[in-house]
């Protein structure tokens, strides 16, 4: 009779855990930060000027949001 609950360890393919970067772009509503510890999950990323980011190709811009 085998072993139960034992697992083989990962030899290739992805690795497993976290792949989140702390923000991310939900379709339709802009981009967001991610916080877990807060109130509310997700806090949206604003410009230099204010204004919440909301199109898709800004990537770099929301790096830059983030960062701030």
């Amino acid at each position: 009779m085998a072993a139960q609950g034992k697992k083989k360890p990962r030899e290739r393919g992805r690795k497993s855990g976290g792949h989140n970067n702390g923000y991310g772009f939900w379709k339709g509503r802009g981009w967001y930060a991610t916080d877990p510890n807060s109130k509310t999950p997700r806090v949206p990323l604003l410009t230099e000027q204010g204004e919440h980011l909301k199109s898709p190709e800004a990537d770099d811009e929301a790096k830059r949001a983030y960062a701030r």
